[in-house]
Order: C-alpha cells, then sequence, then structure tokens
C-alpha cells in the first residue's frame, strides 16, 4: 500500500506537468484542484487502511438506513436514483431477494440494446468464420467487452452482473490469448452466466470443460503420453483448494485424470465443443489427495472436481474470497466462518451462500468504517454512467477508458484473475480523476454529460450540495461537499464549465471513488 506521501505527490506533480493551454488541458491536473485532490488521496488512503486494520469484535449497530444503503451499494455496480427508490420501496429483505431471482426480474433496456451485438449469439464456430477467418476478430472481442460493460451500468440485474463480474476472475482467462479471443464468448454466455447463480460444483466441472479455459491452460493437450499440469495446478491452487491444501504429487495425478479432456478443431461444425478423447486417455488408478481413483474415462476428471468442489478448503477459500468481495477488505473470521458453513451445508449452492452474506446479523458483525472499499475502474466508469444516466452512444470507447486505468475487461494476463484489493487499486488515483475530467467534460466520444440541464437553476452556492444528490442520492460526506463547494465558491463565474468541474471534482471524492 502506498503511504499518504505516495498518495498525495501523485496530485501534485501532475500539476506542474499540465499544458499550458487551460482550453484544454484536464482541470484535475490544474494547480487550482491539484491541493483539494491530494487532500482526496490521503482521505481514500485513510479509510481504505482503516478498513484493512479490520474491526474489533462486534456486535455493532446499524441503523436501517446504513443497512440498505450498504446492500444497494454492493449487490450492484453504484448508486442509481430509481434502483434505490426499488430499494427503499421493497425493503432490505424483499430487494435481496428479487435480486437474487434474477431471470423473474423483467430487463427490458439491456435486451433491447443487446442486438447491437451479435456475435454474443453465436457458436464458436460462427465466431471463427464470421469474424476471425475475415480478419475482423477485434469486433467479436469489443462486442462482447462492450457488452459486459452495458449489461453492468444497465440491467435490473446488478447482483448477477456482480456476481458474473466475480466468476469471470476466479475462472480468469485472457481475452486475448490466442483462440481465447473467440473461444470467450461461448464460456462467458454458456459457462459463468449460465451457472453463476446454480452450484458451485456444476460452475467448476462446466469450466473445466470450456474450449477457452482448455485452451488458455493448455489442457487441450494433456495426453498420456505428455501430461499436463498447468489446469491441475491451477483448479486446485486458484479455483478451489488454495495453496497448502495439495502436494506435487496431487497436481501430476489430477493431470492424470484430466488426459483426454479436449475440445471441437476451427475446421469442424461444432467447433469449441468439448469432446472426451478416450484414445488420449491415461487409463491408470490414481491417487489424488490419498482418495483412490479407479479408472473410469470421463468420469474420474467429473468425480475429482466434484470431491475438489466439496472440500472443506474450497468452502473456507470460496467464503473468504466472496466476503472479501462484497463486504470488506478484511472480513472478520468468525464472518468467514459462518459464510463457509453454508456453503458446505447447501452443497455449493451460491444463492444460499448470498443470502448468509448479506443477512443482517452478518452485517453488525463489522463496524461500518471497517466496510470501505476502493471501487475497481470497472465499477467506477459503471457507477459514474448509473448516477446520472447521461446519453451514451458509443459504449465501446469505454473499452479504452479501462484499458487506461489498468482494467480492460477480460484482459488480465495471469489466471488468478484481476486483483481486489485496496493495494491494486488505490495508490494509482491519477488516471481515475482524468476519466472523471473527460467523463463530464464530454470528452469521451459518444457520451453527452448535458450539465445546464443536471443543475438547472441551482445556484452556485448550492453547486457541491446538488452534485451530492446526483451521485449519490445525498448520502457524500460532509467534508467532501464542503471542498467542492470551497472550489465552486472560488470561482468567478458561474458557467457550464464551472458545473462540469464540480462534477468531476465531486466524482473524484473519497465520497464516490469507495463504497
Amino acid at each position: 500500500m502506498a503511504s499518504e506521501r505516495d498518495l498525495t505527490v501523485s496530485a501534485e506533480s501532475s500539476a506542474t506537468s499540465a499544458p499550458a493551454d487551460a482550453s484544454r488541458r484536464s482541470f484535475l491536473t490544474a494547480g487550482a484542484s491539484a491541493a483539494i485532490l491530494a487532500g482526496f488521496a490521503t482521505r481514500t488512503h485513510a479509510q481504505t487502511q482503516a478498513s484493512l486494520a479490520g474491526p474489533p469484535p462486534g456486535p455493532w449497530s446499524w441503523t436501517s438506513e446504513q443497512e440498505l444503503r450498504f446492500l444497494v451499494a454492493r449487490v450492484t455496480n453504484g448508486w442509481n436514483p430509481a434502483t434505490y427508490a426499488r430499494a427503499v420501496q421493497l425493503g432490505y429483505d424483499a430487494f435481496l431477494e428479487e435480486q437474487l431471482d434474477h431471470t423473474a426480474l423483467a430487463d427490458p433496456e439491456v435486451t433491447a440494446m443487446l442486438p447491437a451485438y451479435p456475435s454474443l449469439s453465436l457458436s464458436s464456430k460462427q465466431i471463427y468464420d464470421q469474424y476471425v477467418v475475415p480478419n475482423d476478430t477485434n469486433t467479436a472481442i469489443n462486442q462482447l467487452k462492450t457488452a459486459t460493460i452495458v449489461r453492468a451500468i444497465y440491467s435490473k440485474r446488478q447482483l448477477f452482473e456482480r456476481m458474473v463480474e466475480f466468476w469471470g476472475d476466479h475462472f480468469s482467462v485472457d481475452h486475448n490469448d490466442g483462440q481465447v479471443q473467440w473461444l470467450k464468448t461461448v464460456e462467458d454466455r454458456d459457462v459463468i452466466r449460465a451457472n453463476a447463480f446454480g452450484t458451485f460444483t456444476n460452475l467448476l466441472i462446466a469450466d473445466a470443460k470450456s474450449a477457452a479455459m482448455l485452451y488458455y491452460l493448455d489442457n487441450y493437450r494433456n495426453f498420456s503420453t505428455a501430461p499436463n499440469e498447468n489446469y491441475s495446478r491451477e483448479v486446485m491452487e486458484l479455483h478451489t483448494l488454495d495453496v497448502g491444501h495439495y502436494s506435487e504429487m496431487d497436481v501430476a495425478e489430477l493431470a492424470r485424470c484430466l488426459t483426454g479432456w479436449q475440445y471441437r478443431g476451427t475446421s469442424l461444425a461444432n467447433h469449441g465443443e468439448f469432446f472426451f478423447n478416450a484414445a488420449q486417455h491415461d487409463n491408470g488408478q490414481k491417487v489424488v489427495r490419498g482418495v483412490v481413483i479407479q479408472p473410469g474415462g470421463l468420469a474420474e476428471g467429473e468425480l475429482v472436481l466434484t470431491q475438489l468442489a466439496h472440500d472443506i478448503a474450497t468452502a473456507r477459500f470460496l467464503a473468504r474470497k466472496l466476503c472479501n468481495w462484497f463486504l470488506s477488505y478484511n472480513t472478520p473470521q468468525v464472518v468467514i466462518d459462518s459464510v463457509a458453513g453454508v456453503f458446505r451445508a447447501s452443497g455449493g449452492d451460491i444463492k444460499s451462500v448470498l443470502r448468509k452474506i448479506f443477512a443482517r446479523e452478518t452485517l453488525h458483525m463489522m463496524s461500518p468504517a471497517s466496510t470501505v472499499k476502493i471501487k475497481r475502474p470497472f465499477h467506477l466508469v459503471a457507477s459514474t454512467v448509473r448516477s446520472i444516466l447521461p446519453e451514451v452512444s458509443a459504449p465501446v470507447r469505454f473499452i479504452t477508458e479501462l484499458a487506461t486505468m489498468g482494467h480492460t475487461t477480460f484482459g488480465w494476463s495471469s489466471p488468478n484473475g484481476y486483483p481486489d484489493t485496496a493495494q491494486a487499486w488505490g495508490t494509482v488515483l491519477l488516471d481515475r480523476w482524468n476519466f472523471m475530467s473527460r467523463f463530464f467534460s464530454n470528452s469521451i466520444v459518444g457520451v453527452n454529460v448535458n450539465a445546464a440541464k443536471l443543475f438547472g437553476p441551482v445556484t452556485k452556492g448550492s453547486l457541491a450540495s446538488h452534485a451530492n444528490r446526483l451521485l449519490t442520492g445525498g448520502f457524500m460526506a460532509p467534508e467532501d461537499v464542503a471542498a467542492v463547494q470551497a472550489y465552486a465558491d472560488g470561482q468567478p463565474t458561474l458557467n457550464d464549465t464551472l458545473r462540469r468541474e464540480v462534477l468531476a471534482l465531486a466524482a473524484s471524492t473519497p465520497s464516490f471513488q469507495t463504497y
């Protein structure tokens, strides 16, 4: 984690390198706002440090409003007036259940938008023939990336989208890696999305048979005569047990169980479909983690994966990872243990686990201050759009913005997925602030923020409080509102430029950058 000085200097030093042309520069790197942003950086650091320290033992008192705000913040990709109004209307428990019953939740806006991305509904063979062969692979890649961003912003099924993002990192494949470029689309649709709210066992086995995963971790070339241990190692280290719960012999023996797991090649009509090649399978007896696995072909690998999915170490590993994703960087062990217990008792039923994570008694085991997390860039972009819902005619442009902030969708090159830590995202804030400047100044092609309409007749002395209502529903920290208003008060004229600057500065505060 960077020191407070590191975070502060990132803002202050940028002011000295701002272009001379004030009409073209990002105001966030201008001297007038650099000092304010340096203070925001210090506060962001302090808040996330407090969450990393973890709370003393509870129970803690939460108001009903705190509970509902927390729930909405964690099960969605950012505050939105309609979403929050729905949560208030239904109440805590009913809103959570509505989000868990995602197939019953109508999603007309996203349904109307997805036809713009026709490759999403195609088979791997169709994508290969229609996009890869004519050297148009990037179009299919960008359609999946853009659709993922669109769903995160506009979908009514927000908790489902957050779980899709979680599992996409948990079973990470690099979208830029060879055949993953066109195989990832089907994996996202038929593996991750199809099983995101199901059981972990089904998700794990479906992922193991996914052509994208088979290719990415080399299990498609795991043969009896030439075993490849890449996938067998990662499935235990990253997908199930975690480090320390298996041996090198277990890696080798599991690889033998998984020999012959392949997918159909590009010349076949069913390209990308899984198949078991018995001729390449090791038919000998294996011993994985002390359990004798008798020869059984395809069933050997399915048996071991099922055993891994139901192992107590997997329950603890997934419980910690899910709690840290939804609750806190440093979730109390008693909470993790209780969630792990539900994971095992339910057979890895993901909805049951989520109900436990968001149970009110779970929240009361933590102090509100210990739950502060910094938004990852994907979350930040989605929450910015969700707050004011500007006209967005080219969401594909957000791919470049995310790349600038180091969070390209499906772009992590290692199989451990993008990190979800304060260390990873809380130390480089300048790119995030400059995104806010570009966004609210309409410098991103295809994004139109109508500042005059958003503010209407609001006076200069009320700009910050109105920005607070627009971006967070009125829940910015008072010190953040005061700092933004002080900036506005220091400007000579109320005009559209100042309104945009106030929005960008308010969206750069810890109140908006964290959740």
